[in-house]
């Protein structure tokens, strides 16, 4: 005699009762496992460390001193400090970790007083250097010659 069982036919997607999930049970009872700590969690928390600049003694960030110390370089001339400065700006850039400083209008007040000032520094060297007596000595040189 064979036993009778009150379960519903087993075949695809119809496991058997005992093998499916029990209510109240997770299906994952280990849960997700935790994410290893990665590089950028460590150095994000190591680039927002304080420390003391030596010459001002002011306090900055990590990442605040090492910028200073790239453009330190950039602006010695070092190649590759231009490099890696162009590279962290176009980061900083896409995830909007800096502001550029907005394009002046043409509207601008210090824009139309500088160029106020320019025109007239242009006219007091026009008035004091006219150009009729403005001569190289190699200008003078040749009308000695020709004479």
């Amino acid at each position: 005699m064979m036993p009778e069982y009150d379960e519903a036919p087993i075949g695809y997607q119809s496991p058997p009762k005992r093998n499916q999930f029990r209510k109240g049970k997770s299906g994952n009872p280990r849960g997700r496992p935790r994410k290893a700590d990665g590089i950028e969690d460590n150095l994000s928390w190591l680039l927002a460390l304080p420390v003391r600049v030596s010459d001002t003694g002011e306090q900055v960030t990590m990442f605040s001193a090492l910028i200073r110390v790239l453009h330190r370089l950039v602006v010695n001339g070092d190649l590759q400090a231009m490099k890696l400065m162009e590279r962290v700006t176009k980061k900083a850039l896409k995830y909007n970790l800096i502001d550029l400083p907005p394009v002046p209008k043409e509207e601008d007040p210090l824009i139309t007083m500088s160029r106020a000032v320019h025109e007239a520094l242009e006219e007091e060297k026009r008035d004091l250097c006219p150009e009729e007596d403005i001569r190289t000595s190699t200008d003078q040189d040749w009308e000695h010659k020709d004479e």
